[in-house]
């Protein structure tokens, strides 16, 4: 019982990290040309964040996936080790 309840918080907190991450990438996607127009310098810092934006959820969502599979693998250790 207590292990569907962790995982069901962890769920909500990686659906609220993918929805923050899609909201601050397409946020950036739609005011690029915005940037672009004002100087072309601006637009390259710009891109320059997008890519960090980009790289830092990517980051985010493959710790998260080798946490949980390395839970999984824990579980699976002790389940194995009551029977």
């Amino acid at each position: 019982m207590l292990q569907d309840a962790k995982s069901t918080k962890d769920s909500r907190v990686l659906a609220t990290g993918l929805a923050l991450w899609v909201f601050v990438w397409s946020a950036g996607f739609i005011a690029a040309p915005f940037v672009a127009m004002r100087s072309p310098q601006a637009f390259e810092m710009f891109e320059g964040v997008g890519r960090a934006v980009y790289a830092v959820g990517l980051m985010f969502f493959v710790v998260i996936r080798v946490l949980e599979l390395m839970r999984r693998t824990n579980s699976a250790g002790e389940e194995a080790s009551r029977k």
